[in-house]
């Protein structure tokens, strides 16, 4: 499945992609040429996209099954971002340790 959302001009937006695999295409306008030009980026687990300007961008998942998480900067509010970082920290030193022996 696919979805869009719009930058205004002068905005800056930023997406974490927490979980799930797949594109994003960001149109936007270049400043240099003043001709829209696209930017297509694969997308995996642990990918920061940062936008600033007028821009769209359009998500496509690789797997409709499976999904796609993708944080907003109101996800950084009360302390989330804090837990989340927490958890995949422990994730990753228990898969660590687990693989370790």
């Amino acid at each position: 499945s696919s979805w869009s959302e719009s930058v205004a001009d002068g905005q800056i937006v930023t997406r974490y992609v927490l979980d799930g695999k797949g594109r994003v295409d960001i149109q936007y306008l270049d400043p240099y040429s003043g001709e829209t030009a696209n930017r297509k980026e694969r997308v995996y687990p642990g990918t920061l996209v940062e936008v600033e300007g007028e821009a769209t961008l359009v998500w496509d998942v690789d797997n409709d099954k499976v999904g796609m998480i993708v944080l907003t900067p109101e996800f950084e509010e009360g302390g989330k971002l804090i837990l989340v970082a927490g958890f995949l920290v422990a994730l990753i030193a228990g898969l660590v340790a687990g693989t370790g022996g």
